[in-house]
């Protein structure tokens, strides 16, 4: 069986390869074995790629010879790294190059202390790509100088004037994953920032932007790091800097210890179009960081929630039979599938409330004998039988009350076996320490072996509560008690290390096993992660009782588009304008019908493809109003076909409205089906369907149309297209 794609280690020099001829190269970059889609209208889209800033980007701020113009700083003993290198001793550099792709890594040492920079630095000139980490280890044999301020990103961009564009974090509100466009005049700044330790998780925790300049171009900036990081922008009306890592470091590192800075994506791009270069991005996330599985490319995901039992395999015989064909049968926390042993009662009253049970009972991972006595590869065994795979919900981290109370259990646990493995501090008991080596071990190969011995297809990882923030600074304080020594920012960084480590070892240990990054919704969604897993619960307001909860599912997907090709979720509602409004590459219903199920089964089917391979365009300006409509079209320029989905709300008095498409030909003949009207398809020219527009209609308010169009490939065209026949004699 083949290995991951993203199994091995960023800057792999040997990274394996993926399937339908792409080549892997190391920094996670990945080059197109053939043309971006060559001699088609979406050529645009391609041509949006400024290799030329790209290179110039790489000439400056990669150069050995120039230290004052790294990409990363930080300050050891009061002074600045741009003097300190100066000083340092350049050891010798790594360089690689192969065809589109070039590598550098470039290290300095300091003679006196032992402290050595490494900045790792790739380059793909077709995507116009720059990524770069870097790594600030201690070699020498006594504790560091103070150590403060580290930024992966410490980059000015001249220009007098920018537009910056992104999307919201996940807040587990209708506002998730929200567009924003800031246009900053001269004096004015703007911080971004994750949320209690959750990268993607908050109002401002999104670490990836779209920075326009002035006149044409742009580049595309994305912060990589599963923690705390923060991102200052400032703009004094000739420049924008833009100043960017883990939020606070104050430290001294003893022999050995070594600190990641967060990595750095950058997307250069020209033209004065925005949306042509969020398109490249996407192109570039789906060959260059999506996971793909062994068998192939990753597609859509049909996934049922179940019991991973053989009990259930009457229900999905019936499902089966019915026409419809899960791709994965998961197993999620009120399945309570883990060891609980019995517990003392609980010392606080609200810790008696059923709804905090699981919540309160994690942290004990061995499935329970006595509810599932075959464990859980029988019925994976048979599901796979059927095309389908298994995935079991974890939750490894947030160790409950339960777990890490020393007097919870009449017998031994991890608080009692390993204390120091825990962190106190969250908002439902502790934190198990990744960044403890011991610890790490412990738990990887714990984990390894249930997911071995269960035979689980996929690894869901959840992370509730409030966050790790808290619990993080407090064991920093309390090293900074028992060594005396300054450990500020420490226990996150180790802790970010020993997350990535664990998920890269268990895929290294496991090559068919899939992750689910679940943070009680989208929460740890940074570009790390996403290297690694996909969400399959971009948001848990779906599980939301709000009123106008529809048309917050419909801004989740117009935003999250913009940045992610492949997301999911689930349905729990019947009514073909409440789960449209569902729709994604990753989806499921639940408590419906057959019937309903087998309707929204086949219009998955054929949606879902093409928002995770296709090119994303929005119709109408992002709202979730209830006079409004919204609209947007994902576009295939291999086979030049697409859908277009809309929704018309509520309160809206105008049933068509003429909407104008985006990357078709212009010449082209396009042949276009309303799913509610299938018997009654148009043929428009590309022309017509991007100006004026296409008509929508929807005749009743609250109601959701999804059309796909097709171009037309007629005999007539075909022999138009046919090079002359040979002149006779």
């Amino acid at each position: 069986m083949a290995p991951h794609p993203r199994s091995a280690p960023l800057f792999s020099s040997s990274a394996p390869t993926l399937v339908r001829a792409v080549k892997t190269t190391f920094a996670g970059l990945i080059v197109a074995a053939t043309p971006l889609f060559a001699g088609k209208p979406a050529d645009r889209i391609a041509a949006a790629a400024d290799p030329q800033a790209a290179s110039a980007w790489m000439q400056k701020h990669g150069n050995p010879e120039n230290p004052a113009d790294l990409p990363v700083t930080f300050t050891m003993d009061r002074s600045r790294s741009a003097n300190l290198l100066k000083e340092w001793k350049k050891l010798p550099e790594e360089k690689t190059s192969t065809e589109g792709t070039s590598r550098r890594i470039l290290r300095w040492q300091d003679p006196k202390t032992g402290m050595e920079l490494r900045l790792e630095v790739a380059e793909s000139r077709e995507w116009s790509v720059v990524e770069y980490r870097a790594f600030l280890r201690n070699t020498g044999t006594e504790t560091s100088p103070e150590i403060r301020d580290l930024r992966a990103a410490d980059l000015v961009f001249p220009g007098d004037s920018f537009v910056l564009r992104g999307i919201q974090g996940d807040s587990n509100s209708g506002e998730s994953y929200a567009p924003y466009e800031w246009k900053p005049a001269a004096g004015q700044s703007r911080r971004f920032l994750a949320q209690g330790g959750k990268p993607t998780g908050g109002k401002t925790g999104w670490p990836y932007f779209n920075l326009a300049g002035p006149g044409s171009g742009g580049r595309i900036l994305v912060l990589g790091w599963p923690g705390q990081w923060k991102a200052d922008f400032f703009f004094d009306g000739k420049e924008m800097r833009w100043e960017a890592g883990q939020e606070v470091t104050a430290f001294r590192l003893e022999p050995g210890e070594e600190v990641r800075f967060p990595s750095v994506t950058l997307l250069f791009w020209k033209g004065d179009d925005w949306l042509l270069t969020q398109n490249l991005w996407r192109r570039w996330y789906r060959e260059a960081v999506l996971p793909h599985p062994p068998e192939g490319r990753q597609g859509a995901i049909w996934n049922v929630q179940t019991i991973l039992d053989k009990s259930q395999i009457p229900r999905f015989q019936k499902l089966l039979e019915a026409g419809i064909q899960p791709d994965l049968c998961w197993m999620d926390a009120g399945g309570g599938w883990w060891v609980k042993p019995e517990p003392r009662p609980f010392a606080k009253k609200d810790r008696e409330d059923a709804s905090e049970a699981f919540l309160n009972t994690t942290g004990f991972w061995e499935p329970d004998p006595a509810k599932f006595p075959e464990g859980f590869a029988p019925f994976g065994d048979w599901a796979r039988a059927q095309g389908m795979k298994t995935m079991l919900w974890f939750e490894p981290e947030r160790i409950g009350y339960t777990n890490s109370a020393a007097d919870a259990y009449r017998e031994p646990v991890l608080a009692t076996r390993h204390p120091d493995w825990l962190m106190p501090g969250g908002s439902h008991g502790s934190y198990f320490n990744l960044g403890n080596p011991e610890a790490l071990r412990w738990l990887t190969d714990h984990l390894h072996g249930v997911l071995r011995d269960q035979k689980i297809d996929w690894y869901r990882v959840d992370f509730n509560g409030t966050g790790p923030l808290q619990a993080w600074r407090a064991h920093d304080v309390r090293e900074e008690e028992r060594t005396g020594k300054m450990r500020y920012g420490l226990t996150e960084n180790f802790y970010v290390q020993g997350h990535l480590r664990l998920w890269d070892e268990l895929r290294s240990r496991l090559p068919h096993l899939q992750i689910d990054s679940c943070a009680a919704g989208g929460c740890r969604n940074d570009l790390e992660s996403m290297r690694r897993a996909v969400p399959l619960l971009r948001s848990d307001y779906e599980m939301t009782q709000d009123a106008d909860k529809f048309e917050g599912f419909q801004g989740q997907t117009y935003g999250l588009s913009f940045w992610l090709p492949f997301y999911g979720g689930l349905s729990r509602f019947g009514q073909p304008y409440e789960y449209r409004s569902l729709i994604m590459p990753g989806f499921g219903m639940h408590g419906q019908s057959l019937p309903v199920m087998k309707k929204a089964y086949d219009e998955f089917r054929r949606v879902a493809p093409l928002m995770i391979e296709g090119d994303y365009y929005p119709l109408t300006p992002y709202n979730r109003a209830p006079d409004q409509w919204v609209a947007w079209q994902f576009h295939l320029p291999e086979k030049d076909a697409g859908i277009v989905q809309a929704f018309r709300r509520e309160k809206n008095q105008e049933d068509n409205r003429s909407t104008p498409l985006r990357g078709l030909d212009p010449a082209g003949r396009y042949r276009i089906v309303h799913f509610d009207a299938p018997d009654s398809p148009e043929v428009k020219t590309g022309e017509e369907m991007m100006k004026p527009g296409l008509i929508l209609r929807l005749p009743q308010p609250r109601s959701a149309g999804i059309w796909e169009y097709q171009r037309i490939v007629e005999t007539e065209e075909k022999k138009e297209a046919a090079p002359p026949a040979p002149a006779g004699p």
